[in-house]
């Protein structure tokens, strides 16, 4: 490790633990934006999860989430969590603003997550083409009537292949 990737761990260490002193949702932001610089900086999020006791997992969250609501667009009345669960919406930023006015509960929170979440749209409904029900029955009734002859051809087929190993058998059992 060289010392300029030792000093960047010291110093998300210090920044990390300096964000300990502060109560609720901005000690949680103060480690997000520590996070975000250090990680946008090149450091390794796993590398950076081990020297602050965390998981990479949490690491690249708190990145993710901080990358997404810069300082001016968080709500100090919402918490990083539901922030977090906004973040996966098509528009994470005005849905929190939306959320701040209106003063919305976790549950509220959640609902708007699944309602806008991130997807792709549904394609259309296929076309159902209007057949007319007696061309229909006819084109059934041909389907049968072929699906006979095969099954017959197929029991022809099987007898003479059957005879025909039989005159093997003989064969083999005469020389």
């Amino acid at each position: 490790m060289d010392s300029r990737t030792l000093n960047a761990l010291l110093r998300v260490q210090a920044a990390w633990d300096a964000a300990a002193s502060l109560e609720g949702s901005e000690k949680v932001w103060a480690r997000a934006d520590v996070c975000l610089q250090v990680c946008d900086d090149g450091l390794d999020c796993r590398l950076v999860a081990a020297v602050v006791g965390s998981t990479a997992g949490r690491v690249r969250e708190l990145v993710e989430t901080a990358r997404v609501y810069p300082p001016g667009a968080r709500s100090p009345k919402l918490s990083f969590e539901a922030h977090r669960v906004l973040m996966r919406t098509l528009d994470p930023v005005a849905l929190v603003r939306r959320a701040d006015r209106e003063s919305w509960t976790s549950r509220d929170v959640y609902r708007a997550a699944w309602e806008y979440r991130k997807t792709a749209p549904e394609p259309p409904p296929e076309e159902v083409s209007s057949v007319d029900p007696y061309f229909l029955q006819m084109e059934v009734e041909r389907l049968q009537s072929q699906l006979r002859v095969l099954r017959k051809l197929n029991l022809s087929l099987l007898e003479r292949l059957s005879a025909a190993n039989c005159r093997l058998m003989l064969r083999r059992a005469v020389c």
